[in-house]
């Protein structure tokens, strides 16, 4: 799963400090409460701690009638940690939802913690140029050729690239549009292949006897075919 929510986005650096209010209260941290300048990388962090707590317990660590009562609880720093959730989670939210900016963890202190042993990252997307390449095509990938060929399929040729001004310009936005398809397709298609060879390998021994040349034969006659509990549940 991937949330993501960039309506009011900026970038930002440890080294950097922002003074704009914005977002949610119920995931607002208590330094954008009380001080006036806040560091924008300890905000999300605490954020993806107060999003953490509502996915693993269905409910907000503070939450409050009016804002006001609810500032005074994020201040206050005080929340409940339900008994079902495991000590490994309960250490991971204990350390992201720190009342001190600088005490929480990390993103790669979250990624290696205990909660999250053994969990495979997905790695970032390939950075793309904004605009449409020009000049020498050995460099590209494979999805930028074929965006540039789809491009020139649709009448677009290499001599109007010189002519993109910005990331605004439409020629550049009709290459961004092309290359974002190609890009998601190819994607899409290796998950797939990907979850059916998971699917085959794992479940061939659940359903012996529904292979389709059986299942054909029992239509053509007009039979029905018993379904296996795991096929009934699909």
């Amino acid at each position: 799963m991937k949330v993501g929510d960039f309506g009011f986005s900026t970038l930002s650096t440890k080294d950097s400090t922002l003074n704009t209010f914005c977002g949610s209260p119920p995931y607002a941290a208590p330094e954008l409460f009380k001080d006036e300048h806040y560091i924008g990388v300890y905000v999300d962090i605490w954020a993806l701690g107060i999003l953490l707590y509502f996915m693993v317990t269905g409910v907000m660590p503070f939450r409050a009638e009016t804002v006001g009562k609810l500032k005074k609880c994020i201040l206050d720093g005080t929340y409940y940690l339900p008994e079902f959730l495991s000590d490994r989670c309960k250490f991971l939210l204990r350390n992201i939802l720190r009342p001190t900016p600088t005490d929480r963890f990390t993103m790669e202190e979250i990624k290696h913690s205990p909660w999250l042993e053994g969990e495979v990252f997905p790695r970032p997307d390939t950075v793309y140029s904004l605009k449409p390449p020009e000049g020498d095509r050995s460099s590209l990938s494979e999805d930028e050729r074929d965006a540039l060929n789809t491009m020139k399929e649709l009448g677009i040729s290499s001599d109007l690239f010189a002519n993109c001004r910005d990331s605004r310009d439409r020629i550049t936005g009709t290459y961004r549009v092309v290359l974002h398809r190609i890009t998601r397709k190819k994607l899409e298609l290796a998950r797939k292949t990907s979850t059916l060879s998971s699917y085959s390998n794992n479940n061939n021994h659940l359903m012996p006897d529904t292979q389709p040349r059986k299942i054909e034969s029992s239509e053509r006659n007009g039979k029905a075919q018993p379904k296996s509990k795991f096929c009934v549940i699909l």
